[in-house]
């Protein structure tokens, strides 16, 4: 069986449809776990309710979660349950590995192939970005990561006791964050990167580059990846930085500075506003209803990103 491609997505957002059917021009074992508003998908795809799949860890960790974050309850927690989730889906259909891609991710690689090759020495692979744990980033993405059952089952018992023995050691970190005003806070990220600090001889890092080759991408919006400015960017129609892509036989090439030489990436991580962008960069054929859905999509989504600017910068001008 070629290695299942996860992924888990609550609502019936436009972008969704292009993660999914990127991943299965050549990813044939792609899988959404669900909810009733993006059911319909169950016809193309195989499908999971999310609902059906919380299990005691769920529940135990909903008790214990204690909210750090500048960003929503809802959407913290979210991002933390999916993990529980997750594993018990690998339980019930008895998958030894997969992959995980969020909903805003768009692979142009056969996945297959690359977990065969992490198997016989990591439990997980993700993408960890250079840092030092004193200047308390602690960031890792697991926007595109390999999971073996064993590792997944790891980092949950991990998440489950880090808020019941260690929660100090975040609440420190949020401390951090208050006084010095700094966005973010606690997050399934930086779970992810203490979890790393713990098992650094099971788990891969797939922001490194392969035989300068190729390698992951960890946010389209940015040009880092392992190092910070890694890549070239360039200005969007967005007025924002992202990494300035070509393609060749259907895979994103990118110009890495350090090693100025071009680099295929294996997926894009259309974080955020780079949503957008994602029908754009389908490698797949678009029928004229696909353009006009997009279109429609595209319109509202640009004049509210244009009206937040000019607010921003109304506010800075009178309020220098």
């Amino acid at each position: 069986m070629k290695c299942p491609t996860v992924f888990i997505h609550k609502g019936s957002s436009n972008y969704l449809k292009w993660a999914l059917y990127q991943s299965r021009l050549n990813n044939s074992n792609t899988i959404l776990l669900g909810d009733h508003s993006n059911e319909h998908y169950k016809t193309s795809f195989q499908f999971e309710l999310i609902e059906n799949l919380e299990n005691p860890n769920s529940q135990k960790f909903s008790e214990l979660y204690v909210h750090m974050s500048t960003c929503s309850y809802q959407f913290e927690f979210l991002c933390f349950n999916r993990w529980f989730v997750l594993y018990e889906y690998m339980v019930r259909e008895n998958l030894d590995y997969l992959f995980h891609l969020d909903s805003d991710v768009m692979v142009y690689t056969d996945l297959d192939v690359i977990a065969n090759s992490f198997l016989n020495t990591y439990e997980a692979c993700y993408h960890i970005p250079e840092q030092e744990f004193r200047e308390k980033r602690w960031m890792a993405g697991a926007g595109c990561s390999f999971w073996t059952q064993k590792g997944l089952m790891k980092l949950c018992s991990f998440i489950l006791e880090q808020y019941a023995y260690r929660i100090d050691e975040l609440k420190d970190k949020w401390k951090w964050h208050n006084e010095n005003r700094v966005n973010g806070g606690i997050c399934d990220m930086t779970l992810l990167y203490l979890f790393y600090q713990k098992n650094k001889e099971t788990i891969g890092n797939v922001a490194f580059t392969v035989d300068e080759k190729y390698c992951f991408d960890l946010n389209f919006n940015s040009g880092d990846n392992y190092y910070k400015k890694e890549y070239r960017t360039t200005r969007s129609i967005l007025f924002n930085n992202i990494k300035k892509i070509s393609f060749k036989n259907n895979l994103p090439y990118g110009r890495n500075l350090r090693a100025d030489k071009n680099i295929a990436f294996y997926n894009l991580h259309f974080q955020g506003r780079s949503k957008i962008f994602m029908f754009p960069y389908y490698t797949g054929v678009k029928s004229m209803n696909d353009r006009i859905s997009y279109v429609r999509f595209a319109i509202p989504f640009l004049w509210n990103r244009l009206t937040t600017m000019l607010r921003n910068k109304a506010g800075h001008f009178l309020h220098p």
